[in-house]
């Protein structure tokens, strides 16, 4: 027993943080803050913009019997592996299934773009998904395909008050707007 102590203290002793510049950091922190998109990350059609509706229950945008095709453009191979267990968690969590195809005329198409966003829902043709520097923690990952398979934020449902409490004075008037409660008719 004391052996195993002693290895997995010598593992841990390893785990460090890797020091990243102040640069960095700020990068990472703009990945998720995307100017002109809704609630910050998620990129609306102009017929989205304009009707404020919910995938949840607007047919035509949700993926035919729960599959979505999907492709990963080579700018994101080294992340290959990420995206795969991301969609392997949210296939054991959900209904949802996924299939890559490089070929079906309606898939979401990851790549490496500024930022970190995704269209909302099923969109008729190839959409994109951006995973750009500082999206490429396992739980951004999961977020941005979630987007894609018709979900958002959670802390903008109408009967979000009930769960939790939204501190307005802590948020900076730029991302008021991402904190904005859904309109009723999307859920």
């Amino acid at each position: 027993m004391k052996i195993v102590v002693a290895f997995v203290l010598f593992l841990l002793s390893g785990a460090q943080d890797i020091p990243i510049t102040e640069e960095e950091e700020l990068q990472y922190r703009r990945a998720l803050e995307n100017e002109g998109l809704f609630q910050g990350d998620i990129l609306l059609t102009p017929q989205q913009e304009q009707a404020r509706i919910s995938v949840v229950t607007y047919t035509p945008m949700l993926w035919p019997n729960g599959l979505m095709y999907y492709s990963v453009d080579s700018s994101l191979s080294k992340l290959k592996p990420t995206i795969v267990r991301a969609i392997q968690h949210i296939e054991s969590k959900t209904c949802l299934r996924f299939k890559e195809s490089q070929t079906a005329p309606d898939r979401v198409v990851m790549s490496y773009k500024d930022g970190c966003w995704s269209m909302l829902g099923k969109i008729n043709g190839t959409q994109p998904l951006s995973l750009g520097f500082g999206c490429h923690p396992f739980g951004t990952v999961v977020h941005e395909i979630l987007h894609a398979a018709g979900m958002y934020h959670e802390h903008c449902r109408t009967d979000r008050d009930q769960y939790v409490k939204i501190y307005k004075n802590n948020i900076k008037p730029a991302d008021a707007d991402q904190f904005d409660k859904s309109p009723a008719r999307w859920e």
